[in-house]
């Protein structure tokens, strides 16, 4: 009966040394996936597409406060004014050279912030001046300008000193067109 059972159920062969090394399926090693180079060029044309968009939008706005080309551009406005003199007669007066802008120059002796706002009181930016480091502003519309520590700079507003003798606390100042100063 078993040699019956055996031949009816195939009997299994015995397992060898071999047999247990062997591994149980075949080995996949996986394959380096290589870069498509179209993938990589299209990346590369929409970075250079993206720059290109950035400058042109860039240099088709006007220049902002705070912007390098502000600082040009109220350069040019200065040599403009004094390129073209007009001799001023006793009835009127010669124009003054910011009379469309509001010029701002900051040394900072110690550390100190400045924050510029419309007025309005829409935010317009924020910065930290660093002990030995100069910034300039221009702007073509009245600002309120925030100072924190005022004591520990030298600032100039259309080429007047407009911070009160002795202020150590912060301050705040509106800037007008014509150099309208008022704290």
């Amino acid at each position: 009966m078993i040699a019956e059972y055996d031949a009816a159920h195939h009997a299994l062969r015995p397992v060898t040394a071999a047999d247990l090394l062997r591994p149980a399926g075949p080995v996949k090693i996986r394959e380096r996936h290589r870069l498509h180079w179209a993938v990589v060029l299209a990346l590369v044309l929409v970075a250079a597409l993206g720059v290109v968009a950035y400058h042109v939008i860039a240099a088709s706005r006007p220049a902002r406060a705070g912007h390098p080309a502000a600082g040009a551009e109220l350069h040019r406005a200065i040599h403009r004014h004094a390129a073209a003199p007009s001799a001023p007669t006793a009835t009127t007066r010669a124009p003054a050279p910011y009379a469309a802008m509001i010029a701002i120059h900051l040394v900072a002796v110690q550390d100190c912030w400045v924050g510029f706002t419309t007025h309005t009181g829409r935010y317009l930016f924020q910065s930290y001046v660093i002990a030995g480091t100069s910034k300039r502003w221009a702007f073509r519309h009245p600002v309120t300008m925030r100072l924190g520590n005022p004591g520990g700079i030298r600032l100039t507003v259309d080429g007047k000193n407009p911070l009160p003798p002795g202020t150590a606390t912060p301050i705040t100042l509106s800037l007008g067109l014509h150099g309208k100063i008022s704290s």
